[in-house]
């Protein structure tokens, strides 16, 4: 089959090729690929793929862990507080990730009540993990 034009469609079914062909490189090197957003016109597109590695414990190593981790005493956070679980609001979240750019919300939450991530503010996370919040 010859494509002679870049539509969303196609590039779902492109995307979930690449997902299946990925994971031959994911089982050869240990490590743990994933599309991100991409953007195309009718004839070309650029699509983004994160390579994380996996920790001693098997989680995933991507880029806001790995900033969460490398930040702590930054953030005035200890090494047990990165996983760590609280609830807020209901829900119990869990400490993923941490992304300095994204300066109102720069933590990532996994919700284990529905599964969604969300970014979060720092008085949140704080207060869910029981810490003085920061002026």
């Amino acid at each position: 089959m010859m494509i002679n034009q870049l539509d969303k469609q196609t590039l779902k079914t492109i995307r979930a090729e690449l997902d299946l062909a990925m994971k031959n490189i994911e089982n050869r090197y240990g490590v743990v690929l994933r599309t991100g957003a991409c953007r195309f016109t009718s004839e070309a597109a650029t699509m983004k793929i994160e390579i994380a590695t996996r920790g001693a414990a098997g989680e995933v190593v991507d880029t806001e862990l790995a900033n969460l981790r490398r930040n702590l005493a930054y953030l005035g956070l200890r090494d047990e507080n990165v996983g760590q679980t609280f609830t807020y609001g209901g829900k119990t979240y869990k400490l993923t990730g941490y992304k300095p750019k994204r300066y109102a919300k720069p933590y990532r939450l996994q919700c284990l009540n529905d599964g969604k991530t969300y970014v979060a503010p720092a008085d949140m996370v704080r207060r869910g993990l029981g810490l003085a919040v920061q002026p």
